[in-house]
């Protein structure tokens, strides 16, 4: 059996027909976002038409906190005009197909899970470094939602405590984990510690790593930096679920250079902090498997998964 596979993200919709080993037959991209719900909709039909009305349907992962289980859009992330919409109901309506949708931090642990990093693990975290952090915690080899839809909301955390927040001074997004472990935070660091000269400053990922495999200290100085606040991340996590790995996943996931310094990091707190001396287990670090197509592999595994509970 076929299925239509749908990642909508912030600045375009990839589409896939792939079967049920998860295995995608075709694929393609619409760039570019649609102007008001109803172009939404329309879009999503047509693929569904070009696709040859895949007879399994039509499986969708959203860049917002939906009901996974009744297809309501809680949030409409970058397509604001959806929130408070039902796009499963919609596009059942309009197709005659069954149809699912989960938000797209969930899928792509699900596709770990579905035959990725997770595949033999009942309790993890997935942390996906993007634009901000994206998450999915997995109990019991489940999805774990929340009351209000929106667990694994990782880029919201803390960082630290700040002396100018509080209810007098009012909260900004600046300690946020989103902004100091999101994608843009090595480039940004480096430039901060070099006071944005000599040029040429590294413009994304790829060439902070560059000048890490080539030994420049500061390069290596922010590297440590930023992985000892994700550990910070990884041991606090790990201290409330006590879960049995960490998949890290995104672009930086791939440098040799971060997976060695992390681990160092991760290392370095549990042997001097209490949770050594308590006896508290060290998380299993993990490379998440998925990578652009993530999204669409999770999706379609809530999609054969979850249909009897919808």
């Amino acid at each position: 059996m076929n299925y239509l596979g749908i990642d909508v993200g912030g600045s375009s919709i990839k589409h896939a027909v792939m079967d049920e080993s998860y295995q995608i037959l075709s694929q393609g991209t619409l760039d570019g976002r649609a102007e008001d719900r109803e172009a939404f909709l329309d879009a999503i039909c047509v693929l569904y038409e070009h696709a040859g009305r895949p007879e399994g349907g039509i499986a969708i992962s959203y860049c917002g906190e939906v009901d996974e289980r009744t297809g309501l859009v809680i949030a409409g992330g970058s397509y604001a005009y959806n929130a408070g919409t039902n796009i499963k109901v919609d596009l059942e309506a309009r197709t005659g197909a069954c149809v699912s949708i989960e938000n797209d931090g969930n899928c792509a642990a699900l596709a770990e899970l579905a035959g990725g990093a997770l595949a033999d693990v009942r309790d993890a975290v997935v942390i996906v470094v993007g634009t901000g952090l994206g998450g999915g915690i997995i109990l019991d080899g489940r999805v774990w939602h929340g009351t209000h839809k929106r667990s694994g909301s990782l880029s919201l955390l803390l960082e630290s405590v700040h002396e100018d927040l509080g209810p007098a001074h009012g909260y900004t997004d600046a300690p946020v984990m989103g902004k100091v472990c999101g994608a843009a935070a090595l480039a940004q660091g480096y430039a901060l510690a070099r006071g944005e000269a000599p040029d040429p400053l590294p413009k994304n990922g790829k060439e902070f790593f560059a000048l890490v495999d080539d030994g420049d200290p500061v390069a290596e100085r922010v590297l440590v930096g930023y992985c000892r606040r994700f550990a910070h991340l990884i041991y606090n996590l790990q201290t409330v679920l006590d879960v049995e790995a960490f998949a890290v996943g995104g672009g930086i996931s791939a440098a040799p250079a971060f997976g060695r310094t992390l681990e160092s990091e991760v290392s370095r707190i549990y042997e001097s902090t209490y949770a050594r001396r308590l006896g508290l287990a060290a998380p299993k670090l993990l490379t998440c498997q998925y990578r652009n197509q993530a999204n669409l592999v999770g999706a379609l595994y809530h999609h054969i998964n979850n249909r009897g509970e919808e």
